[in-house]
């Protein structure tokens, strides 16, 4: 049993960590990207522990006969893990388990509709087998740490395409620092961000009046309510789609519109005039929410009354879904900006303490500010 009030965290940063992908029994290359988080804590007993705390990685698409398989988004299942540390010899072994997607998934399967706004991908699942060493016993006192470490990653249970066979992350290097001792709970010393990337429409490159009149607002009543958590979207400049068609979109025109426009660092914002009918999907909708592919596609009509209509959305993205939810998000609380709204009802603008534990997404990126806050054990 763990001592929750003696805890410390260690966060390791990473890019283009070369993979091995089988995908339908032909051996590919990647790269893995983003960062691990870890828990360090001590038991009752006072042996020190160490379980995953996040697990936020990308890897780059592959290119397969069935086509392109977009951006691979891992994301980690909590309270499925296994670690094993020795802080005599300062190895690491164990397993934990992750969820898989790619838009090749929601090509061949679609998306499981469990809320009208809140399109669930389908997932493959795989339980992650690691071992390695930390190059010393870990300790506070460390000014960072280092670890040898590989990763195997196996199929569980039932598969959805059943393409990715296994991925193997040979013997690579960690490099960690230590963070605040409560990172979720100390905003001044520790944010969680993801970038998302409006995209508007005009007529063409002249157009003085695309949509998005409504974006900067919405954003910032999201960032208002996400912050409680500790958790904080940044906008990259605007990219734009140049389609009048778009301006005004059905539901069978939004597949081609979300197409127009895939970045692999953020999340796409599709913003339209209006949908139509304007109340569809609520007034807009999350797809392939929880994942580093999800896209939300809402419009500028929802001033002024739905000023938390955005916030709710990036809520499904952050793997959440609303109160009394089932199937692969977690249920959000009752009465905050989790609750269902339809359309000309805003959604509460209050937060709980469980979706600020329970929020994720692969693309978050953590900062901190350890002058702000020192590691405990």
């Amino acid at each position: 049993m763990e001592d929750t009030s003696r805890r410390a965290y260690l966060i390791s940063k990473f890019s283009k960590i070369p993979i091995s992908i089988d995908f339908n029994n032909k051996k590919m290359d990647s790269y893995l990207h983003g960062e691990i988080y870890l828990k360090v804590f001590l038991t009752k007993d006072g042996q020190p522990k160490l379980d995953i705390e996040f697990f936020n990685t990308i890897a780059d698409s592959l290119k397969t006969t069935d086509g392109e398989t977009g951006l691979l988004s891992f994301a980690y299942l909590r309270n499925k893990s296994e670690l094993d540390y020795n802080h005599g010899n300062g190895s690491l072994s164990g397993h934990f388990f992750v969820s898989l997607h790619y838009p090749l998934i929601d090509d061949k399967r679609g998306w499981k509709l469990s809320e009208p706004d809140n399109f669930v991908p389908y997932r493959e699942t795989f339980k992650v087998k690691v071992n390695g060493r930390f190059h010393r016993p870990i300790k506070p006192s460390n000014r960072n740490e280092s670890l040898i470490l590989s990763m195997d990653f196996e199929p569980s249970g039932e598969g959805v395409l059943k393409q990715v066979t296994r991925i193997v992350l040979p013997d690579t290097s960690f490099y960690f620092d230590w963070a605040p001792s409560k990172p979720l709970q100390i905003c001044k010393a520790t944010v969680r961000k993801l970038l998302v990337q409006p995209v508007f429409i005009r007529n063409n490159n002249q157009d003085p009046s695309p949509t998005g009149v409504s974006f900067n607002t919405l954003l910032a009543n999201a960032n208002i309510i996400w912050e409680k958590c500790c958790v904080r979207f940044d906008a990259l400049p605007p990219m734009y789609v140049n389609n009048s068609s778009y301006r005004v979109i059905t539901e069978a025109e939004a597949p081609a519109l979300r197409s127009e426009v895939s970045v692999n660092n953020a999340i796409e914002i599709f913003v339209v005039e209006r949908l139509e009918p304007e109340d569809m999907w609520g007034g807009g909708a999350t797809f392939s929410s929880g994942t580093a592919n999800a896209k939300i596609v809402t419009g500028d009509n929802q001033l002024p009354v739905n000023q938390n209509h955005l916030g709710h959305e990036l809520g499904h993205v952050l793997n959440l879904g609303h109160p009394g939810s089932s199937g692969s998000t977690i249920p959000g609380c009752s009465n905050t900006i989790m609750e269902p709204s339809g359309f000309y009802a805003d959604n509460p603008d209050e937060q709980c303490s469980s979706s600020c534990s329970n929020a994720s997404n692969p693309l978050i990126t953590t900062q901190w500010k350890i002058c702000c806050g020192k590691p405990e054990l």
